[in-house]
């Protein structure tokens, strides 16, 4: 009767067996416990803590069942998917390479004359500007050829001046007197030249005295032409091509004092542009000849740094194109720049392109021989793009899920330039797919799924 009872109050068969079978086990055990003495009441705790365990067990099971039952009869439902939307889209794609330091002007500075080193007036890390002295050689030998080409060049020109002038009436009456006591001595020894000769043939006089006539014959004759010439110069004046002659004659003495201005000039070595010593090669009392180096001045305001592009980038490098540098030395601050020089020769082993940027240095923080991180920013160009996190590899493969005709589908794609959120797509992927960006929780292709969330590069920009 209690059993029918029960099953009419809603209890399963099982939950009923189960309540006999507890009332029989705890009649068996007061019995054993009245028998061997044990307090009954610590045992009888545990055992019915035992018993309601396994009854509460019992009834759990019986309930999942009826849930899982419940599902079975049910239709699932479609998973449904955030999709991002491939679209083309103008962007910069960032070049990332590296580089060093350089100056931009860097010239060391020689001597130019051998002469010592007579004073120093500036040490390595000095900064100078355009045209200060460095230092002084001793040119006092230099000075000295200087005054005597001076002297030389003015004897030159007042030659040149006479020329130019002519004579004066009292030089012509001077020239006609020496002519004409030229003559007259000429004449007295030619009168006297025969009977030089008879005496000279009777043995009347000696060898050493007839020679000395025949001397002097021949010297008045010299002088008499000498002084003919002179004086018909005086009467007609020089001629042009003498003229023109010591013309030639005092340029080159003016040319050759011009150069000696010059040498004395190189004694002070001056440097040639604003900037820093970087290195003093030269003592003072040393001795330097032409082409010994003295200084090295590098100009750091403005550097240059110098990296290299791979060649798949050359097309997106030109001049004027932004950059932005990180160094070691600085590693909270970032240096910005412009590209100022493009090569016009890849190296032949690294295929690459040498670019140099030109960095703003006002501050001096920046050194040559930094080493650089650099990041080049070339003008936007049209690029069908998607989310960096769309994509997972297999292997050598690089596959995103798309949603196609309501399904997943698995595609393998081809990449090209990334940055730290978008990957551009070359080929794999047409306008307008849907890239799923939810976790499908490892759908095969080929599943139906419900679009939900539409996301667009202008959005996920933002």
């Amino acid at each position: 009767m209690e059993i029918c009872q029960e099953f009419q109050n809603g209890q399963t068969c099982r939950t009923v067996i189960l309540s006999f079978t507890i009332r029989i086990m705890i009649d068996r055990i007061l019995a054993l416990f009245h028998v061997s003495g044990i307090d009954w009441r610590f045992c009888f705790a545990g055992a019915l803590a035992g018993l309601l365990c396994f009854g509460i067990q019992g009834c759990g099971e019986s309930k999942a069942s009826s849930n899982e039952s419940q599902l079975l009869t049910q239709t699932p439902a479609k998973p449904e998917a955030v999709v991002f939307v491939v679209e083309e889209q103008q962007k910069s794609w960032p070049i990332f390479t590296q580089g060093s330091c350089m100056a931009r002007h860097d010239a060391v500075i020689s001597a130019r004359i051998s002469a010592s080193v007579e004073r120093i007036y500036v040490e390595e890390g000095d900064a100078v500007i355009l045209d200060r002295e460095l230092a002084a050689l001793d040119v006092r030998e230099w000075e000295a050829q200087r005054s005597q080409a001076q002297a030389e060049l003015l004897s030159l020109k007042a030659q040149l001046e006479k020329l130019r002038a002519g004579f004066l009436d009292e030089e012509v009456r001077q020239a006609a007197s020496r002519m004409d006591g030229a003559r007259a001595t000429y004449r007295r020894l030619l009168k006297d030249h025969p009977r030089q000769e008879r005496l000279h043939e009777a043995g009347m006089i000696r060898q050493s005295d007839y020679e000395d006539f025949q001397t002097k014959l021949s010297v008045a004759e010299s002088e008499l032409d000498s002084a003919s010439a002179a004086y018909r110069l005086s009467l007609r004046g020089f001629r042009s091509e003498e003229i023109k002659q010591m013309e030639a004659q005092v340029a080159a003495a003016q040319a050759a004092l011009d150069l000696t201005e010059i040498r004395v000039g190189y004694g002070s070595i001056r440097a040639p542009l604003t900037g820093v010593v970087s290195r003093r090669l030269a003592d003072v009392g040393e001795w330097v000849s032409p082409g010994s180096p003295l200084f090295q001045i590098q100009a750091l305001e403005d550097l240059w740094v110098e990296a290299y592009v791979a060649e798949e980038d050359i097309a997106s490098v030109t001049a004027g194109v932004h950059a932005s540098m990180r160094f070691a030395a600085h590693p909270n601050r970032t240096f910005e720049g412009a590209v100022d020089v493009v090569g016009v020769e890849l190296d032949s082993m690294t295929r690459s392109l040498p670019i140099k940027i030109l960095a703003s240095n006002k501050d001096f923080l920046l050194k040559p021989g930094m080493f650089a991180d650099v990041v080049l920013h070339p003008a936007q160009a049209p690029s069908l793009v998607i989310p960096k996190n769309a994509i997972f590899v297999e292997g050598y493969r690089e596959i995103v899920s798309v949603a196609r005709d309501g399904r997943l589908k698995r595609l393998p794609i081809q990449t090209g330039r990334r940055d730290d959120e978008w990957i551009e797509v070359l080929s794999g992927l047409r306008m307008n797919d849907f890239i799923i960006l939810s976790d499908m929780g490892g759908l095969n292709d080929g599943t139906e799924i419900d679009i939900g969330k539409m996301v667009r590069y202008s959005e996920s920009s933002e």
